[in-house]
């Protein structure tokens, strides 16, 4: 009986533990990868997933029609149908990403972007999430209404929802264009940092592009506590034209031989990555994706998602 109660108090302990973590392991999921994804399988939710170590889970991606509205059935939508199902108990809040990278900037104005807003709103509550991520920066010519818009749209969405994150450029130039920081840090819950890939062609190791990117947030006025810093479970090939872009950790530890094309994160770069949020005082960190990780453990035989597991026993011991 005593050691039945010290195991309960453990039990009891290590949730108290998680719950008070300070920090958020925010991840993206998607069940079907990508097609410049190397060698990797759709996901199944009910048995993949259950061993996931995130806070937050965004589930890719949705883009408005002509009329501004999001779909209300398929792709994410399914996949958080199928999480819900398979983990009704599950606590990672759970977060819907709509796209609008290149959407008309119609969807700034005020007739549609009520109907945006509404439409959105009504699949949230349809469906059960938690929140939304919304992706954006300026792509093409520089729109100051825009930029202005933007602010605008996520200040009224905010209105209708508990949660609201945004994943947004690591690149100063972009940060400058698109996104006027200091009002959307007082609307967003936090800002996700699209840092992941901005150092593939740095020297081994190192990541002065992401830290430069997280540092011009912080100088525009982010708050360090809503910036989480984007870390990478994949490889990319650089090589010009490659059909294959992305390789998933999976199939970076399966291969009999990995490219020299093939850059990925070694495991003291990822505790590099991971010690700089903490010593920062960042938000946490901001992981693409789940699905391409080891998901099942086999092939890197250190277990399910061994780099986003990585990540965590730095972030949030």
């Amino acid at each position: 009986m005593q050691k039945l109660l010290l195991l309960v108090g453990l039990c009891v302990l290590v949730a108290h533990l998680e719950a008070t973590c300070s920090r958020k392991l925010v991840c993206t999921f998607q069940s079907v990868p990508d097609s410049d994804v190397n060698g990797i399988n759709d996901v199944d939710v009910a048995s993949d997933m259950k061993r996931q170590p995130c806070t937050h889970i965004i589930f890719k991606r949705v883009r408005p029609n002509k009329q501004m509205k999001i779909p209300s059935s398929g792709g994410p939508i399914q996949d958080h149908q199928d999480f819900k199902t398979a983990f009704p108990g599950a606590t990672a809040k759970t977060l819907l990403e709509v796209d609008l990278i290149g959407i008309s900037s119609a969807i700034f104005t005020l007739p549609k972007r009520a109907d945006f807003i509404t439409s959105v709103f009504n699949v949230v509550v349809a469906e059960g999430f938690d929140g939304v991520n919304i992706l954006w920066m300026q792509s093409g010519a520089f729109d100051s209404e825009a930029k202005q818009g933007f602010t605008d749209l996520m200040k009224e969405l905010k209105a209708k929802l508990d949660l609201l994150t945004a994943s947004v450029s690591g690149v100063p130039s972009v940060i400058d264009d698109s996104y006027e920081v200091p009002q959307l840090a007082r609307i967003v819950d936090c800002f996700n940092v699209m840092t992941a890939d901005l150092d593939r062609k740095s020297p081994v190791g190192t990541f002065p592009n992401a830290i430069d990117g997280m540092d011009h947030w912080v100088q525009e006025g982010a708050p360090t506590g809503k910036l989480n810093m984007g870390i990478a479970t994949y490889g990319v090939d650089t090589k010009p034209k490659a059909t294959a872009r992305i390789w998933p950790k999976s199939q970076v530890c399966a291969a009999p031989l990995l490219p020299a094309t093939v850059v990925i994160d070694s495991d003291a770069t990822i505790d590099d990555k991971a010690t700089h949020i903490v010593t920062q005082n960042f938000g946490g960190a901001y992981v693409t994706s789940l699905e391409l990780d080891d998901f099942d453990g086999v092939a890197c035989a250190a277990g399910p998602f061994p780099v986003i597991q990585r990540v965590k026993d730095v972030v949030c011991p």
